[in-house]
C-alpha cells in the first residue's frame, strides 16, 4: 500500500512506497534557526552544499534509528541509504508571518536486513509511523537529523560588529558542513522540523510548481522588459482560460472542477500547441 503526501502537481512524489521499500522526499536539513537556540542556522548556500555532499556519498547517505551512543554505536538500528538529493521550498510560520524557506530533499531507500535487525523490524515501524503521521496530518511526529562536520560563521555587521536581531541577542553563526556522516531518523531533529512537510504556498500552490514556473518565465523571456512580459502573458492567460472555460459552460456560478475534470482533459489535448506558446 503507497501513501502519497500529495501527488499530481508535485515535482517530486513525498510519501511511503511500501512496495519499494522507500520513504520518498524527506527533508534532510532546512533553511534558518536551528531548534535549540543560538546554537547556530543553515542559509540557503549551507542547504545547497548539503544538497552536494549527500549526493557525493557512495551508495547514499547512511541512516539509522536515532544517532548512536557512547553504550550503543547503532550497529543494530541500520536503516539505509538516503539517494536523489535536491533543493525545494515550503512555507514556515515565522513571527514575521509566512516565509519560504529552502530544504533539502531525499529519498530513503531501506536495506532487507532493516526488515529483520537484531531490534526488531525498524524499517516497518518507520513507514508505520510517517503513514500515521500522515493520515493524521501530525507530520512532525518524526523527523531527521544530519550527522556533520562544519565550519561556523559569524555575522558581522558593515564595522565588523556581531550582528544583532531585534532583541539585541548576537544571531547565531552559520554552519558551513564540510564533511556528512549520516542523516540519521529521530523524533525531533534540530535543523529539520517535519520528515516530510507539505509546504503550500499562500495561493494553495505547491511551492515547487510556483518556482518551476518562475524559472520557466525566465529562460522564456530572459532580457525582455516588464512591459513585454507583462503583455504577453495576459494575452497567454486570456487564451489558455477561454480554452479551458469557454464563455457560457456550465461555470458561470463557480465552476465544478471534479465535474468538467474529463472535459477539461479533452480540451488540454486540443490546445496544447496554444498553452505551450507564450509568444
Amino acid at each position: 500500500m503507497t501513501q502519497w503526501l500529495r501527488a499530481q502537481t508535485s515535482a517530486r512524489p513525498l510519501g511511503v512506497d511500501r512496495e519499494a521499500k522507500v520513504i520518498r522526499g524527506i527533508i534532510l536539513a532546512e533553511e534558518g534557526p536551528f531548534r535549540s537556540k543560538g546554537r547556530g542556522e543553515f542559509d540557503q548556500k549551507s542547504i545547497r552544499q548539503i544538497a552536494k555532499l549527500a549526493n557525493a556519498a557512495p551508495g547514499g547517505l547512511k541512516s539509522r534509528l536515532s544517532h548512536p551512543t557512547e553504550s550503543d554505536d547503532g550497529v543494530g538500528k541500520m536503516l539505509g541509504r538516503v539517494t536523489g538529493v535536491d533543493l525545494g521550498f515550503i512555507q514556515r510560520e515565522t513571527p514575521d508571518g509566512p516565509k519560504e524557506v529552502m530544504v533539502a530533499r531525499g529519498d530513503l531507500g531501506f536495506k532487507d536486513s532493516a526488515f529483520k535487525t537484531p531490534n526488531g523490524d525498524l524499517a516497518t515501524y518507520v513507514m508505520d509511523v510517517v503513514s500515521e503521521s500522515l493520515r493524521d496530518g501530525t507530520t512532525d511526529d518524526i523527523g531527521m537529523s544530519l550527522v556533520l562536520e562544519t565550519e561556523f560563521e559569524q555575522r558581522l555587521d558593515s564595522k565588523g560588529r556581531p550582528k544583532l536581531d531585534d532583541t539585541g541577542q548576537e544571531l547565531p553563526p552559520l554552519w558551513r558542513p564540510q564533511v556528512l556522516h549520516a542523516v540519521d531518523v529521530v523524533d525531533a531533529g534540530d535543523a529539520t522540523r517535519s520528515m516530510l512537510a507539505h509546504g503550500l504556498s499562500i495561493e494553495g500552490l505547491p511551492n515547487d510548481v510556483v518556482f518551476q514556473a518562475a524559472e520557466m518565465l525566465q529562460k522564456q523571456f530572459a532580457g525582455k522588459s516588464r512591459e513585454f512580459v507583462q503583455g504577453h502573458l495576459t494575452a497567454w492567460m486570456q487564451r489558455a482560460l477561454d480554452a479551458y472555460f469557454p464563455i457560457g459552460d456550465d461555470e458561470e456560478d463557480g465552476c465544478n472542477v471534479e465535474a468538467l475534470a474529463l472535459k477539461l482533459k479533452l480540451r488540454r489535448r486540443m490546445h496544447k500547441s496554444l498553452l505551450t506558446n507564450t509568444g
